[in-house]
């Protein structure tokens, strides 16, 4: 019921946000469907969304590549450590950046805490 009441209430907001700054600033929902359906029955949507998800995962391959070829580097070679270190050190960070990495590295946030079936 929750997630029926806030998506009312998204689409309640974005469609009062459209009535307000006007069409051709931001377009109201039906606008919307109706661009979606003509872009997928011409398949423009499917393959704009191909090349969109291309280019993600080209990014996340060259990302790890340099990423990993860079950690590897700095545990190998003291002074390519010395010279990464100010970049790569965590106190350097903000918190959130800290905490969001811990999250990814520990893998969850409950502390291994199954749900049992309880979801809400």
């Amino acid at each position: 019921m929750l997630r029926l009441v806030s998506f009312t209430v998204f689409l309640a907001t974005w469609w009062i946000a459209a009535l307000l700054a006007g069409a051709d600033k931001l377009p109201p929902p039906p606008a919307v469907l109706t661009a979606i359906i003509t872009e997928a029955h011409s398949g423009a949507l499917f393959f704009n969304l191909g090349v969109t998800l291309a280019r993600v995962a080209l990014a996340f391959t060259l990302a790890m590549t340099l990423g990993a070829s860079i950690g590897y580097l700095m545990g190998r070679v003291r002074l390519a450590n010395r010279l990464g270190d100010p970049w790569a050190d965590p106190a350097a960070q903000p918190a959130s950046a800290r905490r969001y990495r811990a999250c990814v590295y520990l893998g969850r946030i409950d502390g291994g805490r199954r749900d049992r079936g309880n979801r809400h």
